[in-house]
């Protein structure tokens, strides 16, 4: 009966492994049967069955210990892999059931072929009883059972009540049988009877927990895992959101820096230029008046740079549009005279880096000052008509005058101003070039940067 018991498992087990993942279940069904191939072995090795009318009570008797054996390491397997999942290709996991199976028949044939070759340890003597290995071996059995059953109940969230239940007492009515195998004297005792069928109803348990894992009650499981792995995926959101809020709360107090830092620097630019401004107002020579105010010109490209910084959202771009507008107005007032002068400006609104509005800031500088300076010498009024326009892939800056226009020479020399501009022109991976026809139009044609270009 218990044989036929063994068989019922598998045969659960084997049919519905592709429902259930669990590798407890797995190993139980799979171990079930070869503990019951040994167990028919056990019952057919009985002098009156005849099937080896040479042996004696010890090759049942051994064969019965080694089934023992093998079903409390399936027991114990099952408890060390209660929380595991099975993963990945079937036929390539080490805990498929092809792959089990031949683990499992492995170690049977190991068995039999020790036993049966006279290397397993007799386990009954023939007007003795029990030998001291056999006696040893039940112990030891019961021992690994007990420690199996606290496995089981340690890890006791990862199966119904019910399973846990079936499970426990199958290993608490095994310890039982084992204990009960220890005791007799004649392979036909009462003991040992006793211990056969204590042996059958253990196998039931197992019969029984299998039943309501995959087919009683299949859902049940289904719906614990679905609430466990929710559990789980809460609790990793929840410690990643407090994370979030670390980090962002670390953001705002570097943010907070990095203006105080920007404020700092911009009241630093505006004091030095008011400190140029009233040695400007003294004594000094024109020389020295014009390179005070060429140096405030300067001044002023970081202090607007560094006024958009403050208040932008963030402090990687800067709108150009609103930087370029109020440079233009800072420059400007440095030039007595200059409401003679009409200042067109157009800039297409996009937000550029700080590093690319700067040189920007500092060419449209050297430019403007150039044309207020020398455009208009000699003529009541005129005109500055500054760009900046989208032409593809490519920015297009145009500084242009209706003035008096430069010598061709100067388009490739020029002084200091033009050749920094075109240093910085360079930088920005630019080309920078002037035409003088009714007047002085300078362009610098310059690449979007990727950044732009990846984020359209």
């Amino acid at each position: 009966m218990g044989v036929a018991v063994s068989v019922t498992i598998f045969s659960i087990g084997w049919n519905t492994y592709r429902f259930d993942y669990r590798v407890t279940m797995r190993i139980l069904g799979v171990g079930s049967l070869w503990v019951g191939f040994i167990d028919l072995l056990h019952t057919l090795a009985y002098k009156g069955m005849g099937v080896f009318p040479s042996a004696t009570a010890n090759l049942p008797t051994q064969l019965w210990i080694s089934a023992r054996y093998l079903e409390t390491l399936t027991l114990f397997s099952g408890a060390l892999t209660l929380n595991k999942r099975a993963s990945g290709s079937e036929s390539a996991s080490l805990l498929s059931p092809r792959v089990l199976m031949r683990l499992f028949h492995g170690i049977v044939l190991l068995l039999l072929v020790s036993i049966f070759a006279g290397f397993f340890p007799d386990c009954f003597i023939e007007g003795k009883g029990l030998t001291r290995f056999k006696i040893g071996s039940e112990y030891l059995i019961s021992l690994i059972l007990l420690g199996t059953g606290f496995l089981y109940w340690k890890s006791r969230e990862a199966v119904s009540k019910t399973i846990l239940r079936y499970l426990l007492m199958a290993i608490g009515i095994t310890i039982l049988s084992e204990l009960s195998f220890t005791l007799y004297q004649d392979v036909y005792g009462a003991f040992n009877y006793l211990g056969h069928i204590l042996k059958f109803f253990s196998i039931l348990f197992i019969y029984q927990a299998l039943i309501e894992q995959n087919l009683t009650n299949p859902m049940q499981f289904l719906i614990k895992e679905i609430a466990d792995k929710n559990r789980a995926l809460e609790e990793e959101i929840t410690v990643r959101e407090q994370k979030t809020r670390e980090l962002e709360k670390q953001l705002a107090e570097k943010e907070l820096l990095v203006r105080e830092v920007h404020h700092r620097i911009k009241n630093n630019i505006s004091s030095i230029i008011s400190l140029l401004r009233l040695h400007e107002d003294g004594d000094v020579i024109s020389a020295d008046k014009a390179a005070i105010e060429e140096t405030i010109g300067k001044l002023y490209v970081m202090e607007a740079l560094y006024t958009r910084l403050i208040s932008a959202q963030d402090f990687k771009t800067i709108p150009i549009d609103s930087y370029l507008e109020t440079l233009i107005q800072s420059i400007l007032p440095l030039f007595p005279g200059n409401e003679r002068i009409s200042v067109e400006s157009s800039f297409v609104p996009v937000s550029l880096d700080s590093k690319t509005v700067f040189l920007l800031g500092v060419i449209l500088n050297e430019l403007l000052t150039n044309s207020l300076k020398y455009a208009f010498v000699g003529r009541n009024k005129g005109t500055i008509r500054i760009t900046l326009t989208r032409k593809e892939k490519h920015f297009v800056l145009t500084v242009q005058d209706n003035g008096v226009g430069i010598e061709k020479s100067a388009h490739s020399t020029g002084g200091f101003g033009l050749e920094l501009v075109r240093m910085l022109s360079a930088q920005l991976g630019g080309n920078f070039s002037i035409t003088s026809t009714d007047g002085t139009r300078c362009t610098l044609t310059f690449p979007i940067p990727e950044s732009l270009l990846s984020s359209e």
